[in-house]
């Protein structure tokens, strides 16, 4: 490492490194250690966030500015500058300083690692009295999240309902173009047994989840490790199968399927992360790929569960009410706080290490009124009541407050970070 071919004790270093090394699960901890080898330790003194410029032309990665000692441990928090543009359009690159500095402005944050008993974990960004007591918000959470269904063929199973026939076959039209491979195109009439209602990242808005088209699961709810047995295909769900076999070698090609399945047993059509957690009727998702946290529930629609795709980690939830009170937390400022401070796109299910919500307890005043407060907002939200929803968000916010003990001056700060943010 340079820090220990070039500096002497007490020797200064300052190097451009990408931002994601902060901020990144995993990836970065060997260098968060901030410690050569087994000796010497550095002591971060500054770092300067240049995420959001596009400081090299042509380039889109995500620069930061790091300063360091050698010889001395870090003590958090570190000072942490927060750059932005002022101004829409990229600086040129033969800017000099005087004209660079009119385009931008920064915010003077701390940085520090999310688990303080981990130092290595990644860090959270953000106003100081944000963070002043954090560990209110940042533990484990009782809930596990999961990745969607990945069918690795979407043109196959993800279609459009035509139109539903007296004899109780849905005519159906695939969308064979809606993924990276595009197949044939297919209308035909199908049994609707294996037929849900599909849930994209597209589909979900905060406070919302609305299904426009349907996916294809042939698996068992009962059995849904892999797909449902051919034979009893056949005889279940024959116009189905004469579907799904007219894509049999592609289907059989997908690398998924050869990965994840026993390709002389598994049948051909057979589906990745299907599980009984697909099949739950209440359901918390949330986008996979954003820069926020953007969550809704999902429950059954008529006798049909939507399915979410691999754009969405989703939550099972044992009842709506338990659904409700956890989307109420997950979308309140200080859990998009705490995934915004630290995660750099994709809000994975690993962001449940570091929200801390505990079960959902029916007998808790405070966790009836946050679910009845998502129902309220989902409510507001589909009938567009803007005025509602305003006053509704206010209330999640408290009540979110109230469950992890913050402070109002510890709230602004949270919102302030936030609007910094965007």
């Amino acid at each position: 490492m340079s820090a220990d071919k070039y500096l002497k004790p007490k020797g200064k270093l300052g190097f451009v490194i990408t931002q994601s090394i902060f901020k990144t699960e995993g990836g970065g901890e060997g260098f968060r250690r901030l410690q050569l080898g087994d000796g010497e330790h550095l002591r971060v003194l500054q770092v300067d966030d240049f995420s959001r410029v596009q400081c090299f032309e042509g380039a889109t990665n995500r620069t930061a500015v790091l300063i360091l000692q050698k010889g001395a441990a870090t003590e958090y928090p570190v000072p942490y500058n927060f750059w932005k543009k002022t101004q829409r359009g990229n600086i040129p690159t033969e800017a000099d300083h005087d004209e660079a500095m009119e385009r931008l402005t920064f915010y003077q944050w701390v940085a520090r690692p999310l688990d303080l008993k981990k130092r290595t974990s990644p860090w959270i960004t953000g106003r100081r009295k944000a963070l002043a007591h954090v560990e209110c918000i940042v533990g484990p959470s009782t809930y596990k999240g999961r990745k969607g269904s990945c069918t690795y063929l979407n043109g196959v199973y993800w279609v459009e309902e035509v139109s539903r026939r007296k004899d109780g076959l849905v005519v159906i039209n695939n969308l064979h173009d809606g993924g990276k491979i595009d197949v044939e195109n297919v209308s035909m009439a199908i049994e609707p047994d294996f037929l849900f209602p599909l849930l994209r990242g597209a589909d979900i808005k905060r406070w919302k989840s609305s299904p426009v088209y349907q996916v294809l699961i042939p698996h068992d709810p009962e059995d849904p490790a892999k797909g449902f047995p051919v034979t009893e295909m056949q005889a279940k769900a024959p116009k189905t199968y004469s579907y799904l076999k007219r894509f049999e070698e592609i289907l059989r090609g997908r690398s998924g399927f050869k990965l994840y399945f026993d390709t002389d047993r598994a049948p051909f059509y057979s589906v990745y992360n299907v599980g009984s957690y697909t099949f739950a009727d209440h359901k918390v998702c949330w986008r996979e790929v954003a820069n926020e946290l953007i969550v809704a529930v999902s429950s059954p629609i008529g006798e049909k569960v939507p399915v979410p795709d691999h754009t969405l980690v989703t939550v099972e939830c044992a009842s709506a009410d338990e659904a409700h009170y956890l989307c109420a937390l997950l979308n309140s400022s200080p859990s998009n706080f705490i995934v915004r401070g630290y995660v750099a796109l994709h809000p994975s299910p690993h962001i449940l290490k570091y929200i801390r919500i505990g079960k959902f307890d029916p007998k808790e005043n405070l966790h009836r009124s946050l679910a009845a407060n998502s129902k309220a907002l989902h409510e507001a939200t589909a009938a567009a009541n803007t005025d509602a929803l305003a006053a509704l968000e206010a209330e999640n916010l408290k009540l979110a407050a109230e469950y992890w003990g913050l402070e109002k001056s510890e709230v602004a700060d949270i919102k302030a970070s936030l609007e910094e943010l965007s």
